[in-house]
């Protein structure tokens, strides 16, 4: 009789555990369906890499602003950032500031900006170096 009675509470455990698990997965897929990324390389006039290059990203729709530094390979990353829309500019002793405007991403995006920086301090006018923006699969 002992073995009967184990039965419904075997499976009300299992039943309890499959709602957790569903109530898990379903909780965690819209926060990180909703993200893109935007990375690129930020290089000199001759294409050699510039690491420590500031670089702030600013969603023009919230006015929300990170910043993040490019590794020694003149790389960076800009990862889990809402979708809208972005600013993406550099800042680096030494050159030039630079930015690329209006960068659109959708869901999943990873988004290529790249910068070729101008030597010098920018006096008067703009001063920006040149940036290009592709998607990246």
């Amino acid at each position: 009789m002992r073995f009967i009675f184990n039965i419904p509470r075997t499976m009300t455990c299992y039943r309890w555990f499959g709602i957790f698990i569903a109530l898990a997965i379903g909780c965690s897929l819209p926060s990180s369906a909703q993200v893109a990324t935007i990375l690129g390389t930020i290089t000199d006039p001759s294409g050699a890499a510039v690491p420590n290059v500031t670089v702030t990203v600013r969603n023009t729709d919230t006015n929300q602003i990170t910043r993040f530094t490019s590794n020694g390979a003149g790389q960076y990353v800009a990862p889990s950032l809402p979708v809208g829309h972005y600013n993406v500019q550099t800042q680096a002793p030494n050159f030039q500031p630079a930015s690329a405007e209006n960068i659109a991403l959708m869901v999943g995006d990873r988004r290529r900006v790249d910068f070729q920086l101008k030597v010098g301090v920018a006096a008067n006018g703009d001063g920006r170096g040149s940036a290009s923006c592709r998607a990246v699969r």
